[in-house]
């Protein structure tokens, strides 16, 4: 294999990013360029890394034409969201201000946010993939939950009806229930 250095500061490079790579297909990658750029044949790149030819190969030709900068590990593009970056904080915004008056609804749930992203962004969901983006958002689902009263707590919790009277009159002294 005939490999030779692109720049003289490519050598010092590959070591640097060998030494300090933690991906371990990566690092095999930058190893693979450096052994054949000492003169290694492909055969012996393969047993050292344990690789197979065409993976050898494969590197040290996209070294060979384009540079090192090509050897290095780019993420693939994936699938674009289905609710673009300039709509989401749109979204964001329609969740934390809560049900309006077209919603007809006190609280939203998960498939009210949904029918939010159906009808008003043209983006559609599943259950599941509107929780991911809530969670993506930073948005805590349980903070749209309904806390309930102290009085409807306890008349849940107390049976005995000195108790809730007790505990009524501490409230009232205390001006938590009453209040307007």
């Amino acid at each position: 294999m005939d490999i030779s250095l692109h720049s003289p500061q490519d050598a010092d490079r590959l070591t640097r990013f060998i030494r300090h790579t933690t991906n371990a297909k990566q690092r095999d990658r930058y190893r693979c360029v450096q052994l054949a750029i000492e003169g290694e044949t492909t055969p012996t790149i393969m047993r050292m890394l344990s690789r197979s030819r065409g993976f050898v190969q494969r590197w040290c030709y996209v070294y060979r034409d384009r540079g090192l900068e090509a050897v290095q590990a780019q993420s693939p593009p994936g699938r674009p969201p289905t609710l673009p970056k300039h709509q989401s904080q749109k979204f964001k915004q329609r969740v934390l201000d809560g049900p309006n008056q077209a919603d007809d609804i006190c609280a939203l749930r998960g498939r009210d946010f949904a029918r939010i992203l159906r009808e008003e962004f043209g983006a559609r969901y599943q259950l599941s993939g509107v929780y991911e983006l809530l969670r993506r958002l930073r948005i805590s689902i349980l903070s749209f939950a309904r806390v309930p009263s102290i009085v409807t707590v306890t008349r849940r919790k107390l049976s005995n009806g000195r108790q809730m009277h007790r505990l009524l009159s501490a409230a009232f002294s205390k001006n938590i229930v009453g209040k307007k």
